[in-house]
């Protein structure tokens, strides 16, 4: 009797983990190779926004390599420009799970780490599907240039889009617009009000750019527009210091990556050369690196 129990025990612990094989099978066929491209809202350890997501999308068995560089805008990642020294907070964290984190504190006493190039990352991640949390370093051209800053956020956004489907045609694509602000960094180095009005512009400038890259090369990438999940937050006007401020900008940009990963028309997989690349590359923080540097030591602390 004794062994005919053990042996119904033995046989139901076949089941399980036969069961569990089978779960764990359909996740790893539904897993993704994923690259992510932040500022400094991704940076700060535990409360970051591409700190959080990437943490959230490994769960689900995601590979992923994520670089959130703080001052950088898209053309930090394009090797057509100078290499990008940030001097204020570093994130990288490899498919394996290693990880370079420099806080304000820690980076402030070396010459700056410098923001890798694309044509790096894509040969390191091959990714099914490139993130990009970019965009709140441009707000300098819409405050500075009212009338065809738009337009300069679009050049910004394409030639970085042209310059991924070079670098890696086969890549799906997630553009994460920026979160509501208060304030931004006007070319005096102070911070002005940021209205809803140069918040739409933005929105606009983003889409335009994406729209303008789909008809050169037949990419498409999704716009995920974060205002609808955030509030503009205190402090500097630009940070979301605290984690309960991401919650709902996490999950919902975490929706946005399971759609853009179910799309189903890639780009065209013919390489585009990035003729029209040749943007002169935005200097997102000059004067006001300092008062930035201030604030991000605040949300270390």
């Amino acid at each position: 009797m004794a062994m005919k129990n053990g042996a119904t025990r033995l046989e139901t612990m076949r089941s399980w983990i036969l069961c569990l094989f089978f779960v764990l099978g359909a996740d790893n066929a539904n897993a993704a190779r994923i690259l992510i491209l932040g500022d400094s809202l991704s940076v700060p350890a535990g409360i970051g926004f591409g700190n959080r997501l990437d943490q959230d999308l490994r769960k689900k068995g995601h590979q992923l390599t994520t670089i959130a560089s703080c001052g950088s805008a898209p053309t930090s990642y394009r090797e057509d420009t100078s290499t990008y020294k940030t001097r204020c907070g570093y994130l990288k964290r490899s498919a394996d799970g290693s990880e370079t984190y420099l806080s304000y504190d820690q980076i402030k006493k070396t010459r700056g780490v410098a923001t890798p190039k694309l044509h790096d990352l894509v040969r390191e991640s091959s990714p099914d599907l490139t993130v990009i949390q970019q965009g709140t370093n441009l707000f300098r051209l819409i405050l500075d240039h009212p009338t065809d800053g738009k337009s300069r956020v679009a050049s910004e956004v394409k030639s970085l889009l042209l310059n991924l489907h070079h670098r890696a045609p086969q890549t799906g694509c997630l553009w994460i617009g920026p979160p509501k602000l208060a304030k931004y960094y006007g070319s005096s180095g102070k911070l002005v009000g940021v209205t809803s009005q140069h918040q739409q512009s933005m929105s606009e400038g983003i889409q335009q750019g994406i729209a303008e890259a789909k008809s050169a090369t037949g990419m498409t990438c999704r716009f995920h527009d974060s205002r609808t999940q955030t509030e503009a937050p205190g402090g500097d006007g630009i940070h979301h210091a605290r984690g309960q401020q991401t919650d709902a900008w996490v999950r919902a940009a975490a929706q946005s990556v399971d759609d853009s990963l179910s799309d189903s028309s890639p780009a065209s997989s013919a390489s585009t050369e990035c003729q029209d690349c040749a943007v002169s590359a935005v200097s997102p923080l000059g004067g006001s690196l300092k008062g930035l540097q201030r604030e991000l030591e605040t949300l270390r602390n």
